[in-house]
């Protein structure tokens, strides 16, 4: 496998690692305050908050995340 592309291209390879680390980023932040969030809920709200949250979870458990990524992607646009 030939290697010489690597020069060519390396700043764009550098910018795309500096947008997938500031996703990993946003998504580690927000997917915590989210856990954290439906935790505490589940943990002493009422009881419909509670079910609500325990279905969430449920239904984003039991499905296939591509399924998610293409319903997120059609619900979005």
């Amino acid at each position: 496998m030939s290697w010489s592309w690597v020069p060519e291209f390396f700043t764009q390879i550098l910018k795309g690692l500096g947008v997938t680390l500031l996703i990993f980023g946003v998504s580690v932040i927000l997917g915590s305050v989210l856990a954290l969030g439906l935790a505490f809920v589940q943990m002493g709200g009422n009881w419909v908050l509670k079910l609500l949250t325990r279905w969430f979870c449920l239904a984003l458990r039991s499905t296939p995340l591509l399924l998610q990524l293409f319903y997120s992607r059609r619900v979005l646009h």
